[in-house]
């Protein structure tokens, strides 16, 4: 299953998200990273429910990374 995809697993996601996002900075940037978490930040930090996913993240990632990456 893939990470994005893991529910009530917490052990399989542990660590990985920090790999992942290291990974992706290096293919991507620090700049578009930090730029896109940003985004993702200021879209949903004064939300009310339902809250913010990982596939919200997700999405503000993939709009940063060319398409190539997709």
């Amino acid at each position: 299953v893939p990470l994005l995809d893991v529910t009530d697993q917490p052990y399989i996601a542990y660590r990985k998200g920090a790999i992942v996002l290291y990974n992706l900075r290096a293919l991507i940037g620090e700049a578009a990273v930090t730029a896109a978490l940003k985004r993702y930040h200021d879209r949903f930090a004064d939300q009310q429910p339902p809250f913010a996913t990982s596939r919200d993240l997700y999405a503000e990632l993939k709009a940063a990374s060319p398409d190539s990456l997709h």
